[in-house]
């Protein structure tokens, strides 16, 4: 199998985010950092970037989907147990003001 690289990122969190979100879509994805700066834990400079790799044939899909991704085309919902608003006030104004 050939490897592409179709984005790279310097925060391993976003790297993370992008590769949960292709596998989402059913994608095969790897990610690969410079050996050096995962094990000293670098995520600095041309040494700490992450590269996101998919296979060839899906590279073209990959670059779509994270495209989109970013123009916000994709939206996470939150579950049906979880209130719309953090205090469950349903956005109204707090009565805590004096």
């Amino acid at each position: 199998m050939t490897w592409q690289e179709v984005a790279r990122f310097s925060s391993p969190i976003e790297a993370e985010i992008a590769r949960g979100f292709l596998e989402a879509q059913g994608l095969t994805v790897n990610l690969v950092q410079e050996g050096a700066a995962r094990a000293m834990g670098v995520y600095v400079g041309p040494f700490g970037e992450i590269s996101l790799l998919v296979p060839e044939d899906q590279a073209e899909r990959a670059r779509e989907l994270l495209d989109a991704l970013q123009r916000g085309e994709y939206q996470a919902s939150l579950p049906p147990w979880l209130p719309d608003e953090p205090n469950g006030d349903e956005g109204e104004p707090s009565s805590q003001e004096e």
